[in-house]
């Protein structure tokens, strides 16, 4: 779409272009034009769930709400059971990125982190049709961080990697015991 200045990031740029897809294409500009004019004041992100603060054209202030659909805690289970078998994968997180690869092990899963907006809720005390300019703001602004953090794609889904951040992978290369 027209991120290219905003989000570095494949899996950003995807989970952008995913959530914005069937977006009005005047909110999403309105929406750039916000955060390149620093409007988005605050971002609280708990959970699942994001609440953010955005001055509109006129100096008023604009609260949105957004909630992420939880991974199912099988699901998140199975996910972070293949995720912790591939070093690979998990250096790349540790180290604020993430392989395209690891889509595979979301797919086996069962889940995505790339979300159609059908199935995100969301509100904000504007008027206008959500997703609205001022919750493209702050979707683009959470695309911004999640460019060095990718975790935070997973934290909006309920799931923080972080506490596996030190933890080591499976050993996958396991010998047999030796017959007796």
């Amino acid at each position: 779409m027209f991120f290219e200045n905003h989000v570095k990031a494949w899996w950003s740029r995807k989970w952008l272009d995913t959530l914005l897809e069937s977006a009005d294409e005047q909110a999403v500009r309105q929406g750039l034009k916000f955060v390149e004019r620093g409007q988005v004041t605050s971002i609280d992100i708990i959970d699942n769930r994001v609440i953010s603060v955005v001055k509109g054209p006129n100096g008023g202030i604009h609260n949105n709400y957004i909630v992420f659909p939880k991974f199912k805690d099988e699901k998140a289970d199975i996910f972070v059971s293949l995720l912790m078998q591939q070093p690979a994968e998990m250096l790349a997180l540790k180290n604020g990125a993430m392989n395209p690869p690891l889509e595979l092990l979301l797919a086996k899963s069962g889940i995505t982190l790339f979300d159609s907006i059908a199935d995100v809720k969301m509100g904000c005390d504007c008027r206008d049709p959500v997703p609205c300019k001022y919750i493209v703001a702050t979707f683009i602004k959470i695309a911004e961080q999640a460019d060095t953090n990718p975790n935070l794609l997973f934290k909006l889904h309920g799931l923080d990697l972080e506490v596996y951040r030190e933890s080591r992978p499976l050993d996958t290369n396991l010998e047999a015991p030796p017959e007796q």
